[in-house]
């Protein structure tokens, strides 16, 4: 679970322009960061990428200009402004265990862009919350991105039943609730 009193979203009527991406996390392979640069070198200039993780990844490829690496995140505080300051998550991880990235940024209230494996399709609702996209497949995370930037009212729509659903499922206080609710059935039929 996550604290909804912190991870919440700031008013936004519309997305920034370029469409600001954001990808939150460790860069290697499971977490498919080697798809970025192909992802944004598809999108071109009207969007961006900020990013995390260590940018030696990348070795010597030429990174496309429209990513940013933003260094790490110390603390809540950082992370919750990195997710606020953003349109949508760009997550192509090919290996999640549940996807915790994904939950903060709905929390915060961003569509997100996930692959479709492992947890991922239980925390993120496909054209609901985010768009799920196929593994490895750069052209459905491509138009994922542009579908959300071209309809500003279907990625406010987006952002708002995502961070509804933070909230209903996995706040802390709900998630609490259900663990005590658990212990107290385990104990009575005991």
């Amino acid at each position: 679970w996550i604290d909804t009193n912190i991870y919440s979203p700031i008013a936004r009527n519309r997305p920034h322009y370029p469409f600001r991406l954001l990808y939150i996390g460790k860069l290697g392979r499971l977490k498919g960061s080697d798809l970025l640069p192909k992802i944004m070198r598809c999108l071109g200039p009207d969007f961006e990428l900020r990013y995390t993780g260590s940018p030696e990844y990348f070795g010597s490829t030429i990174m496309p200009t429209n990513m940013t690496h933003i260094g790490r995140l110390e603390g809540d505080a950082a992370l919750i402004a990195a997710y606020r300051d953003a349109d949508a998550l760009l997550f192509p991880s090919r290996l999640e265990g549940f996807g915790l990235v994904a939950l903060e940024a709905q929390a915060c209230g961003l569509p997100v862009l996930p692959t479709d494996v492992a947890s991922l399709p239980e925390v993120v609702l496909h054209n609901k919350t985010g768009k799920l996209c196929s593994m490895d497949d750069v052209d459905a995370f491509v138009a994922a991105a542009r579908s959300l930037r071209d309809q500003p009212a279907r990625w406010r729509q987006m952002g708002v039943q995502a961070r509804n659903r933070a909230m209903l499922f996995f706040g802390e206080e709900i998630a609490l609730q259900q663990w005590i609710s658990t212990y107290d059935r385990c104990l009575s039929s005991a």
